[in-house]
């Protein structure tokens, strides 16, 4: 194993460590997403940051996951990458965007 695999297996014994890494699980499964989609699509951050109009800074911040992102930077991404954007709140699917540019 891997000496960061071993210091996070040891970091995750930490009972406050383990609820804080388990608070951004939803930011960590964004950020995949984002990634995946625009891995699929063969387009760089850069080209992503062009179409929604921001620094491409911010999408390496965006899929790093270290921030939380508001409806509106993932309704510009969806849009950005023509992608559906759908929020499920109990048994109400709440649709963002429809996926059409």
């Amino acid at each position: 194993m891997s000496e960061w695999k071993e210091f996070r297996e040891e970091l995750m014994q930490d009972p406050d460590v383990k609820a804080a890494y388990d608070a951004h699980a939803a930011d960590r499964e964004l950020a995949r997403a984002i990634i995946r989609q625009r891995m699929e699509q063969k387009i760089t951050q850069q080209e992503l940051a062009e179409r929604m109009q921001v620094p491409q800074g911010n999408i390496s911040r965006l899929e790093s996951g270290s921030r939380t992102p508001t409806l509106e930077t993932l309704r510009r991404a969806a849009t950005a990458l023509g992608v559906p954007l759908e929020i499920r709140f109990g048994s109400q699917t709440v649709a963002l965007f429809d996926g059409k540019r």
